[in-house]
């Protein structure tokens, strides 16, 4: 029984792929034309192999150290063979291109893939098992999770969620023979066939394109999935802001690592994990390289200071080079191994390739949100006049203190206007005011504060920040969080009742949330989108500890 992981080519990038497999070691053996008859109509098949011839290296084993513990002679590795097989079907005057990869080839295949193909399968078939599911979770700390299931056949997901890997038993009628029942699917789709032969192979690609005509209504899953971009304009865009947060991260000019190296990536229907499968190479120009265990900022970060690259043109330049047991599997980019969301545009980048989510995704993740209660109270808006007024009344107060003896009013404003910045000046009054208390700065330990307000009327905790950007706003909830998982864990001294956990955002905008009569807010109407994942995330959080998640909105004027 053969197996045979099948990638749809995406038809722009067919010829760009050919060109890569030709500049390989993958040399073209000579075609086989081949027709096909279904359903009364003609199919046209060019089917091409390509092959590398299996080669000694001169490279040593990664773990050659053990040897030499013990005084042996290091081993070199044998590097095992890949293999494409390409196929061309004509059908109508369409045409369709396939690859079927063999060996570690489908890091080569990957990148030119049709990525909607294998999903757009999944959606179609019926399953009598679900054995594991991988989901992505954009902008979350456990941002890949694989899910095992024991007789079980619906595809279950949570808001926030897209499938990255599915590995099912599909539905097949008794006297079906074209393929088993096990199947993988990621950008590609992996078969287990009986008829070992090129006539087997393009019985598969028939049948799965027959479940692909399956119109759009009868589809059985609405999964929430990336969506490729192909705007030409928004890609420009995309490139340059994600250039940009590269060296502004890398130089240390960024204090918040906006973009992640995924532990977990699925490169076609296969599993790699980055820190355990396979080592790397950094690469720039000639002579500047150096292996690796682990992609990290840092790592990078600290090559970049030993080369002297010290600009975006430069860092633009830096490869990194995949390596399975001393051999070279791929060549890419920086952009192609980290994970990043432009909240701009509402897209992610992952594995090179920039994506929007999908009208699924955010119908569930929207949904979700909704879910949380959301209330406005404009009293609460905060003016700089208001930041203003509390500086000049703290002025009064502070004045003649000795550390400003010989100070000048405006100097002792701007030092006071440091001290007392917008959340505390905010935490503050609310407490003056009455309604609050105010835990900011207060009580600090291990690191963290237990809350910055606490509402003892409706008995809620508050973690506030204020902001026009994901990246900001985001910090309330990781201290929101941490205190919670202590709070759970009983690890926080004289700690006051909580029945509700809150975020209080004081957004810096032109425009409101949407908000009706009795000033609840919309949370959907929200343009964050890297909020909006966090936010249901933290809401997940909070109920499993059997507290309830609430959200003031507040703005700065």
């Amino acid at each position: 029984m053969a197996s045979i992981n099948l990638y749809k080519i995406e038809p722009s990038k067919v010829k760009l792929c050919l060109q890569k497999i030709n500049g390989s070691r993958l040399s073209q053996r000579k075609n086989i034309n081949l027709k096909k008859r279904v359903d009364k109509r003609d199919y046209n098949f060019d089917v091409a192999l390509y092959l590398e011839e299996p080669q000694k290296s001169n490279d040593d084993i990664s773990w050659s150290w053990l040897l030499n513990e013990f005084q042996e002679s290091t081993y070199k590795v044998i590097k095992a063979p890949k293999a494409v097989l390409f196929i061309e079907e004509t059908r109508d005057q369409v045409k369709e291109t396939y690859a079927i990869t063999f060996g570690n080839s489908y890091f080569k295949i990957d990148k030119f893939c049709d990525r909607d193909f294998g999903f757009n399968f999944a959606s179609r078939m019926e399953y009598t098992n679900i054995k594991t599911t991988t989901l992505t979770a954009p902008n979350l700390k456990r941002n890949k999770t694989v899910n095992t299931y024991i007789d079980y056949n619906e595809l279950d997901f949570n808001s926030g969620e897209s499938f990255s890997k599915l590995k099912v038993n599909a539905k097949l009628k008794d006297d079906f023979k074209i393929f088993k029942s096990a199947i993988e699917i990621g950008n590609s789709i992996r078969f287990s066939i009986t008829n070992e032969t090129i006539d087997g192979v393009l019985d598969v690609i028939l049948y799965v394109e027959k479940i692909l005509r399956i119109p759009e209504e009868n589809v059985r899953y609405k999964i929430p999935l990336f969506q490729l971009v192909k705007n030409s304009e928004l890609l420009i865009k995309l490139n340059q802001n994600i250039s940009h947060v590269l060296t502004e991260t890398l130089l240390g000019k960024e204090s918040k690592q906006l973009f992640s190296f995924p532990e977990l990536e699925i490169i076609g229907a296969t599993e790699i994990f980055n820190h355990t499968d396979d080592e790397f190479q950094l690469k720039y120009q000639r002579g500047c390289m150096e292996k690796i265990t682990h992609l990290s900022v840092e790592a990078i970060s600290k090559f970049c200071r030993t080369y002297h690259i010290d600009s975006e043109e430069k860092i633009s330049k830096i490869k990194i080079v995949r390596l399975k047991n001393g051999e070279s599997i791929v060549t890419l980019d920086l952009k192609s191994f980290i994970e990043y969301t432009d909240d701009e545009n509402k897209c992610i980048l992952s594995c090179g390739k920039w994506y929007r989510f999908n009208r699924d995704y955010l119908s569930y993740l929207n949904n979700s949100v909704k879910e949380i209660e959301a209330i406005y109270n404009p009293k609460y808006d905060f003016s700089d006049t208001t930041h203003n007024q509390f500086i000049e009344a703290q002025y009064e107060i502070e004045k003649d203190e000795e550390k400003y003896v010989g100070e000048s009013e405006n100097n002792i404003i701007k030092s006071l206007k440091r001290k007392y910045y917008v959340e505390r000046c905010f935490n503050m009054i609310r407490e003056q005011e009455g309604d609050f208390k105010n835990l900011d700065r207060k009580d600090v330990s291990d690191g963290f504060e237990k809350m910055d307000l606490y509402e003892p009327k409706t008995l809620t905790m508050f973690a506030v920040k204020k902001g026009k950007a994901s990246s900001s706003l985001c910090y309330a909830i990781d201290q929101s969080l941490i205190s919670l998982k202590k709070y759970k864990h009983g690890e926080i001294r004289d700690m006051p009742k909580i029945e509700n956990v809150g975020l209080w955002f004081i957004l810096e905008r032109k425009n409101n949330l949407v908000t009706d009569e009795s000033n609840k807010v919309d949370l959907s109407s929200l343009d964050m989108l890297m909020l909006k994942n966090r936010i249901d995330q933290w809401k997940k959080e909070v109920r499993l500890t059997g507290l309830k998640p609430i959200i003031y909105i507040n703005y700065r004027l």
